[in-house]
């Protein structure tokens, strides 16, 4: 392992800065419309048939594993990121606003598999151009224009958007879909996109080490990373690939339900946000100084106790089910998991950058007496092929406990339709 120690990191200056904060929050904004509200779309206003989600999963979940790949070769034979990133959010953010067009109404039933084949279709086309621009072009502009002296930092903070994205969406517009005006969601949203690709022409610039690399032919670039020999050659990058992939299931698995956890097994119901402000806020502190810490003594120092915190704040979250609640485990799991996804860094070119899709799933939390047998806990049903069978229900019934033991029926009215799999909290 490198026992490199760097003192003083490398400056980058406002206009990067800039840029990565930009492109970095409004990409995961616009990935969290994807993977979370379509799905929601589909069973609310088109049909709550589990063929509709998992057509629209598995075809944008391909397009966005191809195209990071192909795209990320492109740029570098190119040699130009600027272009592919300010241009693709733009065409990405125009797309996700064209979904306005569905309106507010339902869907016939006679329209129903018309409506849907349209909606993959946007749906592709929307993960192309974000799968180009961020995760092939801008992922790789971020190895550009950063080195073994900052770039750990930059990734913490870039770790720590997704959870942001969340919080902006939850807090400030998803009243507009609780009321059923997704016209109006969806042009906010994909408009603030387009906005931030503007602004991106005129304070994103490619790094000026950047030249066109055509040393060999495109499709041999593509599939270099998939010979075995390649693959033996550099065994370390791809064991480290492989960490990233399971930490990156962990998080995807993780991040979504999060706010169900502190609304219903931690029981903050609707006074969820000022404890989801303080977990972001926690998050970004701790991985900010872990950054900086990596930055300055060298990232194989960190790794065995990033792990360990990472697998003890899962373990301590998952023990909330049997000891009722304890809302200081959310504050263990995420910093621990934010500093243990960037330990593997990016790579030397372009990092061809992956969304891990997942199909949805039945969820089941605890309220304040723990765990209860049968019917007595409660239910969110989160899309309706999690387990295989559709539930038509805008409401679920369960039980509580309250403190003085007595059950109390009550119904789950909020359906979160979060495309994963069935996840137990």
């Amino acid at each position: 392992m490198s026992q490199t120690q760097v003192v003083k990191p490398n400056r980058l200056g406002g206009k990067v800065w800039t840029s990565i904060l930009l492109f970095g929050l409004m990409g995961q904004i616009a990935w969290v419309v994807e993977n979370v509200y379509f799905s929601t779309f589909i069973q609310k206003n088109i049909t709550t048939e589990p063929w509709a989600s998992s057509l629209t999963v598995a075809a944008s979940a391909v397009v966005a594993a191809i195209v990071s790949i192909l795209g990320g070769v492109l740029t570098d034979r190119v040699g130009k990121r600027k272009q592919f990133v300010c241009f693709g959010y733009i065409v990405w953010g125009l797309v996700t606003a064209s979904f306005a067009f569905f309106g507010n109404g339902h869907v016939a039933a006679e329209g129903v598999v018309t409506a849907v084949i349209v909606f993959v279709i946007m749906d592709c086309v929307m993960t192309l151009f974000g799968s180009l621009s961020n995760d092939a072009a801008f992922s790789a502009w971020i190895t550009d224009v950063t080195d073994v002296t900052n770039r750990g930092f930059v990734d913490v903070i870039l770790s720590v958007m997704p959870v942001a994205a969340l919080m902006v969406i939850f807090v400030a517009f998803d009243g507009l879909t609780q009321n059923g005006n997704w016209t109006t969601f969806f042009l906010i949203l994909g408009g603030m996109t387009a906005v931030s690709g503007i602004g991106g022409v005129f304070v994103l610039n490619d790094s000026p080490s950047l030249v066109p690399d055509r040393s060999g032919k495109y499709w041999s670039e593509v599939v270099y990373g998939f010979k075995p020999k390649n693959i033996a050659k550099h065994g370390i990058v791809y064991v480290c690939l492989l960490g990233m992939m399971f930490s990156g299931l962990s998080m995807q698995l993780w991040q979504p339900y999060m706010i169900v956890l502190l609304q219903y097994t931690l029981g903050f119901g609707d006074n969820y946000v000022l404890p989801l402000a303080l977990v972001v806020l926690l998050s970004a502190a701790t991985a900010a100084v872990g950054g900086k810490l990596m930055d300055k003594y060298g990232r194989d120092k960190f790794f065995y106790p990033v792990a360990a915190a990472g697998v003890l704040g899962g373990l301590v979250v998952y023990a909330i089910k049997f000891v009722g609640g304890n809302s200081t485990a959310v504050f263990v799991e995420i910093p621990g998991d934010v500093c243990h996804r960037r330990h593997a860094g990016r790579g030397r070119k372009s990092a061809c950058g992956r969304r891990v899709q997942c199909f949805g799933a039945q969820l089941h939390t605890v309220g304040q007496g723990g765990l209860l047998p049968g019917r007595a806990h409660n239910t969110v049903r989160n899309g309706a092929h999690g387990a295989g069978k559709s539930d038509k229900s805008a409401h679920h019934q369960g039980f509580r406990t309250r403190a003085d033991g007595i059950q109390r029926p009550y119904h789950c009215g909020k359906r979160l339709q979060n495309r994963r799999p069935r996840v137990s909290l």
